[in-house]
Formats: structure tokens, sequence, C-alpha cells
């Protein structure tokens, strides 16, 4: 059986890379025509240009992994039965579980590994891509939210901040207001200062030798402290420049990020925990989260769908096996809008609209496995 499997993995592989590499010239040529007009009107250089293509790939190869899994499953099993070796091996007494598990087993890595690399690389590289084209091909002043006005969160310990404005870019905050309130949420303790200094270097120290949380300094400040109430001031202390360990960095206070797209999925999470926390609607945001996790498990959904097409037409050109991936994968996609749009508008719990499309496939691949069962 491991010479089986082997030669199985083997035939499933090979359709897959050549797949890959086709969508991707595809895909490619595609994008280039698109940004031609930009690519003349700015004259980037080839090295410019090829590192923008280059950034783009690994979001690329996210998007088209489950097409290429769906046709590499096509792909072998009907090149085997047009061979007759799938009749050679249930002669053997191989049953359907036999021959399909060595494709059944390389999709859940293709999902483990789209996952990680969706956590790791794509983030990074599309938040390179997106300042390459922008900022070094079309010579756009570089921002990435980085004023942001009139802010309100709720941290840790039952404080408050409020913001006049943040400069995330020089780590500084005006009109800044911090307040602690006591567990009836009365006002304890205001904290004002006209400006805030994150520093940087002596938080990330502290945080990974010690513990401590964040180092702010606070100047042209007061802080004024209240009775049981939260309206009488008991006491009141002036300060030009004062050091503070709060247990919020500059990221933490941020109101939006600068592009979903950007986030790697426990970023993504810290931030809709946030939004929960301060009690903003984040549907849209959990559906994309959830997201993370649902469109690389389709290459598995779509494995299993594919299996008891090869199965039932085995004699299928590849044409035809062709042309039923790519309608399959552009109703799974339309399914996927669906759902994301459902989740959005709160017609369905943001969990569900991120599986939608991998539940109503996954029960169409199990019905039709339970009918290819004779095999």
């Amino acid at each position: 059986m491991k010479i089986l499997s082997k030669y199985l993995i083997k035939e499933f592989i090979r359709p897959l890379v050549l797949v890959i590499m086709a969508f991707m010239c595809i895909i490619m040529i595609s994008e280039f025509f698109d940004r031609l007009d930009t690519l003349i009107k700015f004259k980037p250089g080839i090295v410019l240009t090829l590192k923008y293509f280059s950034l783009r790939i690994p979001e690329w190869l996210v998007l088209i992994m489950p097409l290429s899994i769906l046709l590499a499953t096509l792909f072998s099993l009907s090149n085997l039965s047009q061979n007759n070796e799938i009749s050679a091996m249930k002669a053997s007494g191989v049953s359907l579980l036999q021959i399909t598990r060595p494709i059944m087993l390389l999709a859940l890595l293709s999902v483990v590994m789209l996952i990680t690399f969706n956590e790791l690389i794509v983030p990074f590289s599309n938040k390179q891509a997106n300042y390459t084209y922008n900022t070094l091909i079309k010579k756009q002043p570089f921002h990435e939210n980085y004023m942001q006005y009139n802010i309100v969160v709720t941290g840790a310990a039952r404080r408050k901040y409020t913001i006049g404005i943040l400069d995330i870019r020089n780590k500084l905050i005006k009109n800044f207001t911090i307040d602690e309130l006591s567990p009836e949420l009365s006002l304890m303790r205001q904290i004002y200062s006209k400006e805030a200094k994150w520093n940087d270097f002596v938080s990330h120290y502290n945080k990974i030798f010690f513990g401590r949380k964040y180092h702010w300094i606070l100047s042209d400040g007061v802080i004024r402290d209240f009775d049981n109430t939260g309206k009488k001031v008991l006491k009141e202390e002036l300060f030009s420049k004062k050091d503070f360990f709060l247990p919020e960095s500059i990221e933490d206070l941020c109101s939006i990020p600068e592009n979903l797209k950007h986030l790697s999925y426990f970023e993504l999470k810290k931030y809709v925990v946030k939004l929960i926390k301060n009690g903003i609607p984040s549907h849209r945001e959990r559906v994309e989260l959830y997201s993370r996790i649902a469109y690389p498990f389709s290459c598995f959904i779509v494995a299993l769908l594919g299996i008891p097409f090869a199965f039932n037409s085995p004699k299928s050109p590849r044409a035809v096996s062709f042309a039923l991936a790519i309608f399959i994968i552009f109703i799974f996609w339309g399914i996927i809008s669906v759902g994301q749009s459902l989740g959005e508008s709160k017609v369905l719990p943001p969990f569900i609209a991120a599986w939608f499309a991998n539940i109503i496939f996954g029960i169409l691949a199990m019905v039709l496995l339970w009918k290819t069962r004779r095999y």
C-alpha cells in the first residue's frame, strides 16, 4: 500500500503544480494589463514592477488553491480511470477510501499550509504590495491611517480613554484623557494631558524582561481625584511631564486598522475583541476573521466533491473536467459572497456566514460520496 500511496500522491501533485503555475500566469498577465496604464504613465522600471507582482503572488496563491485542488483531483482520478488503473485497483481489493485517502490527506495538508501562509506571509505581502504600488510606483504620499481623530476606547481595569488626535507614525496623542472608574462605574480619577508620547523601546523592553505595562510620557496635564460620587474633586495635581505605565499600547488605542487584509488572524482577532469590548458593531470583521479558516478549509471540501465526479464520469476528457471544475468553483465563490453578505447584514451569524459555502458543498460532497459507495 505504501507504493500505491506514493504513486497516487505523485499522480495528484503533478497536475496540481501545473494547474497552479498556469493560473498564476493567467492572473499575472491579467493584472499586468489591468495596471498597464499606470506602469506606462509612471515608468517604475523592471525591478520595481517585478517586486510589485512578486508581492501579489501569495494572495493569488490562496485565491486559486481550492480551484487547483479540485482540478488536480479530477485530472488525477480521471487519468487513472482512463488507463484502467482504477479497475485494476478494484480487482485487487482496493477500496474507494484507500484510493482517495492520499488525495484527502494532501488536501488536509494544503489546508494547514494555507492557514499558516495566510497568517505569516499574506498580510505582510499585501501591505508591502500596497505600499509598492501606491507610494513607490504612483508616487502618492505614504499613509496608513496614521492620523485618527476623536476616539473613545474602553481599556483594562475600568479605564476609559478619550483621544483628540492620535498620530500613529510619531506615537503621539494630543488631548488625552484617562478616566479611571470605580466598581460602581463612578469616576474615581481623571488624568488629562495636552500631549502623550508612547515610549516604544522602553515598553517593549519592560514587557519582555519585567512584564510591566506600556510606558507613556504625559505632558502639560492635570490629575484629579474624585469622591465616591464621582462629582466632587478631592485633590488636583498639575504636572509638566510625568511617566505612566498603562495596560494599553498605542496600537490598542487605534480605532480602525489600515486594511483588514493587512492584519494576520491573531491581529484581526485582537481587533474584533476590542470592537466587542467597546460596543462597536463587528459583524464584517468577524465574518472576515472566521473566513481566514473557512476559505483554506474549502480545499478539503472541493477535493471531497471532486472524487465522486471523477468516479462517476471516468472517461470524460480533460476539457470536460476543466469546465466542470470552473463551473463548480464559480458557484462556490458565488455562495461565499452570498454568505459574507448575509453575515455582514446580520441575517446570519458571522461564523455560519463564513462557513456557509463549506457547509453546503460539504453536504453535497457527502451525498455524492455515499452514492459512489459501490466503488
